[in-house]
């Protein structure tokens, strides 16, 4: 920064090349800001008329005495503004009397008529401070606006070491090297650990001993893998857990909470949006995240330049070999080596990580296709969840009208196809007509299965691996006769290749069903703030976002199901049709080579082999002819998934009431204690603020207006200006809880807006596919997995209990007489693959 001279002609010298905001601020005039960009041997001059503040200046009461409500006011906005720890006591506002206050209920505001002066001599800086905005409600606070730094100057070495040590603390317990530890991906390095709550935790509870009792309710998660860059923007991307407790180890302050570990706690919070830093590492977006802790202990008081230099020990490197610490790969197995028409394959596996510390982070999507390796035909596709310990298992019905062939089953993670297609889990799927059988069968090459058998119980003992720990497996008893033992060419997928350190990741780590694309005007231009809705049909579910200053848009946790038709519209601000709409739709990989085909010989069957199921004889059952039983198609209302609501409105009430299709403005006034401010961002975008009385939400945070949790469909809407996009009229019933709801977790503190709209209707539906600006295609959505028993396989046990002591057994109840085949198959620790088989008699 810098000041006018006394014709107002001003310089800013020796600029990085990037984009700046210019801000131009003079007492009784209005503030001045504009985006630039400074290009390298480029000079930029700019010509600048501040306007007059025409607003009416406030009645000034001369007072003997100073005003006690100020005074009150004045020293609480001190605390939230230059902080509560010791470098406060040598900071000092030296024109507090620019400062306005204004008491809402609880909330206090305050607003300077000039630029705040701050003498920081803890720090060794001069501080110039345009507040733009500052609100305290009692438990958090937002502080917005723009600083510049004059370094003081000192005539003793002793001070001058003094601010230099002090700085270096600051730095340490800042946002600031946190953030730049994640882009250089070091955080571990530089003594930051993540850890997210077990399920069934509550996670605002801690206890003092942290190795004996709190690190049994946390799971560490890796934080450098949360981190990337877009090469667009140069702008780094941070997707944040919803909640997370960071430590800074090896530091001591007021927020070391742990008696048997030195470090200071924070915990931060994000609304779900991606956190998006510049290369400095100052964040573009704080209204998406909240803090306390100690990151949020120094305030004004312990803030540095953003150019400011750290010392050696600080400066992290770039790590090498990042993206191989990031290595997934899928194991699965199937409950059969092949397959009759119309049978259903039982699929189950887990993932193998480079690094177990970042699986939490890590893909939570797996895709799972059946392929004719003769055309590259995909003949069933699935997207299934990967649970939290990595484990993940399906099914995949056999169509009777099938070829009889050998097929491909495969299993891959989006992630996972930057290190290339080689690197897929493979399984050849032979699949035979129920009319034929195997003619050879294979001797079992492992017997060294330890079988028992005792009254109606068969168990079996799974020897040692060599010192190597098992993984994962899986365990299959077959009926010998039926199902014989073949032995099927394996498909060894290539090692992963080393990556290098400057590689920019085609595909993202895929955690949700998510769909995104941009919005072009006719000029092919972006077309910002525009609506996006997204019908889903089968379901009657319609979602709706805004893009971004880009024209990008970004549907994210879709609750889709299975394979859907979807029908995707934008509109502007004014409801009009834009038509240039573009989806980003994966292309999948087709043209692999999977080598030789398995040659089987069969021969025909005394018997078609029947698909049948176990059957029980507590009840044999009647086949009952079928009834066609036609009505009119009736709508229930939506039931509360959140117990009894403090408030509920119907949506037929919201659409008489609503100002200009706006539901928002129908809810205020019908809802006490909810109250809708209108304001506006630093881009000049207005936002809407939801605050509901009420509400509890504890600890000291900031950067985040304690806002209820908005639900739409059971959905969270994270920003509330896209509610004003639907329509009164869609509006089923609206249900408002003030106090904080256990089913939503601590996102619910304060107070749950839950919004239920109408299903659509066939006929609405029919409309809406009619409109010329609709796009229709299909989106693969989480296939379920539901319990079926599987066809000619007597058991089928996905995921065998594993024991720590080296030794496994899974027991079984005893078949009828016979010969029998158990198989187990699994991988190790270290990614080896497992196989025990035996056949058994049973007499």
């Amino acid at each position: 920064g810098t000041s006018t001279d006394s014709v107002g002609y001003y310089r800013l010298q020796n600029l990085a090349d990037g984009k700046y905001t210019l801000v131009m601020s003079y007492l009784g005039y209005v503030s001045f800001q504009k985006q630039i960009e400074i290009i390298k041997g480029k000079n930029l001059k700019l010509d600048i008329e501040l306007l007059p503040d025409k607003k009416a200046l406030d009645e000034v009461k001369i007072k003997a005495k100073r005003d006690k409500t100020w005074e009150r006011q004045f020293k609480a906005f001190e605390i939230q503004f230059l902080g509560a720890s010791a470098a406060t006591k040598l900071c000092k506002i030296l024109n507090p009397w620019v400062i306005d206050f204004e008491n809402d209920g609880n909330i206090l505001k305050a607003t300077a008529v000039d630029v705040l002066q701050i003498q920081n001599d803890y720090l060794g800086y001069q501080i110039d401070y345009t507040l733009r905005n500052f609100v305290f409600d009692g438990t958090s606070t937002s502080i917005g606006g723009y600083v510049r730094f004059v370094p003081l100057g000192a005539v003793e070495n002793q001070k001058r070491e003094f601010w230099t040590q002090n700085r270096q603390k600051a730095y340490r317990n800042s946002e600031i090297y946190f953030v730049k530890s994640l882009i250089r991906h070091q955080s571990k390095e530089a003594g930051f650990e993540g850890f997210i709550d077990k399920p069934g935790n509550n996670s605002m509870e801690r206890n003092p001993y942290f190795y004996q009792i709190q690190l049994k309710k946390l799971s560490p998660f890796s934080l450098d893998s949360l981190m990337t860059k877009d090469e667009k923007s140069e702008n780094w991307h941070l997707t944040l857990p919803r909640r997370f407790e960071l430590q800074l180890n090896g530091s001591e302050g007021s927020f070391s909470i742990y008696k048997d570990k030195t470090c200071q706690v924070s915990w931060i919070e994000s609304n779900g949006r991606t956190l998006i830093f510049n290369q400095n590492g100052l964040l573009q977006n704080p209204q998406d995240w909240a803090i306390s802790g100690y990151l949020t202990n120094g305030r004004i008081a312990e803030i540095l330049p953003l150019d400011y230099q750290p010392p050696t020990e600080f400066a992290l490197k770039q790590k090498p070999n990042f993206w191989n610490d990031q290595v997934e790969k899928p194991f699965f197995t199937t409950d059969k080596s092949y397959y009759f028409k119309g049978e259903k394959i039982q699929v189950s596996g887990t993932m193998y990580y480079s690094n177990p510390e970042k699986a939490v982070a890590m893909s939570r999507i797996l895709n799972i296709e059946l392929i004719n390796p003769k055309n590259s035909q995909i003949i069933d596709k699935q997207k299934i969840t990967i649970e939290n310990d990595g484990s993940f298992q399906t099914k995949i019905t056999l169509s009777d009208s099938i070829p009889n062939q050998n097929y491909v089953l495969r299993a891959y993670t989006r992630w996972q196809r930057n290190w290339g297609d080689s690197t897929f889990a493979i399984q050849w799927i032979p699949v035979i007509a129920r009319s034929e059988n195997i003619v050879e069968e294979l001797k079992s090459e492992t017997n060294d299965l330890e079988i028992t058998q005792r009254d109606s119980i068969i168990t079996a003992t799974v020897p040692e691996i060599n010192e190597d720990q098992i993984l994962w497996l899986s365990a299959s008893v077959t009926n010998h006769k039926i199902v014989k033992n073949i032995k099927l060419p394996v498909i060894k997928a290539g090692a992963f290749a080393a990556l290098p350190d400057t590689l920019k990741p085609k595909y993202d780590i895929e955690r949700s069903v998510d769909l995104d694309g941009s919005v072009l005007d006719k000029k092919g231009k972006p077309f910002s703030d525009a609506n996006v809705i997204l019908v889903v049909p089968k379901s009657g579910l319609n979602f709706i976002v805004s893009t971004d200053s880009n024209g990008v848009f970004k549907f994210e946790n879709l609750p889709i199901e299975g394979e859907q038709n979807i029908l995707v519209k934008a509109t502007d601000s004014k409801n009009r049709a834009i038509p240039n709409v573009q989806v980003k739709i994966e292309n999948p990989v087709l043209d692999l080579n999977y080598g030789q085909d398995p040659e089987l010989k069969t021969e025909p069957t005394d018997e078609p082999i029947l698909i049948n199921y176990p059957k029980t004889n507590a009840y044999n059952g009647v086949q009952l002819k079928e009834v066609e039983v036609k009505a009119k198609k009736v709508i229930p209302p939506p039931k509360s998934i959140y117990g009894q609501a403090d408030y509920t409105i119907k949506g037929n009430e919201l659409a008489k009431a609503a100002i200009g299709e706006n539901i928002l403005t129908a809810l205020q006034g019908r809802i006490p204690g909810l109250r809708i401010v209108e304001k506006y961002d630093e881009a000049g975008l207005r936002q809407l603020i939801i605050t509901l009385r009420g509400g509890n939400m504890g600890g000291l945070t900031r950067a985040a207006q304690p806002q209820p949790l908005v639900l739409v469909d059971g959905v969270p809407f994270e920003d509330v200006n896209q509610i004003i996009a639907i329509p009164p009229s869609r509006i089923a019933s609206v249900e408002v809880y003030n106090k904080a709801n256990n089913m939503t977790g601590s996102r619910g503190y304060n107070g749950v807006i839950a919004i239920y709209t109408k299903k659509l209707s066939d006929e609405v539906t029919n409309e809406f596919v009619k409109d010329p600006n609709i796009k229709a295609l299909k989106i693969n959505g989480i296939t379920l997995y539901s319990t079926t028993e599987s066809s000619n396989v007597f058991h089928w046990q996905p995921f065998v209990s594993i024991n720590t002591m080296g030794v496994t057994t899974y027991s079984f109840t005893k078949p009828p007489k016979g010969n029998y085949t158990i198989k187990f198959e699994g991988t190790s620790k270290k990614g080896k693959v497992i196989k025990f088989q035996n056949v058994f008699e049973v007499k």
